[in-house]
């Protein structure tokens, strides 16, 4: 299993194994999903996650944000 590392993250960028990213983004354990985006601006719906729950995932964390800004519903449009 590959092991990613958060190597630095501030507002706008996140580190990523020495891989800096300016957009939202997925980590999976097999692959980073790049520019994800949600389909509401700064709501999180579990439509957003199809790929991550795909994978059955024991744990999941959801980073809202530097400022918190993120809602996040618990039940599909």
């Amino acid at each position: 299993m590959l092991v990613h590392h958060i190597d630095n993250y501030h507002f706008g960028e996140i580190t990523i194994n020495g891989i800096s990213h300016t957009k939202d983004l997925i980590i999976l354990p097999s692959h980073i999903i790049t520019g994800w985006w949600r389909k509401e601006g700064h709501v999180l719906h579990l439509d957003d996650l199809e790929e991550v729950l795909s994978t059955k995932p024991r744990l999941l964390v959801i980073g809202q944000g530097a400022f918190s800004r993120m809602r996040i519903v618990a039940s599909p449009k």
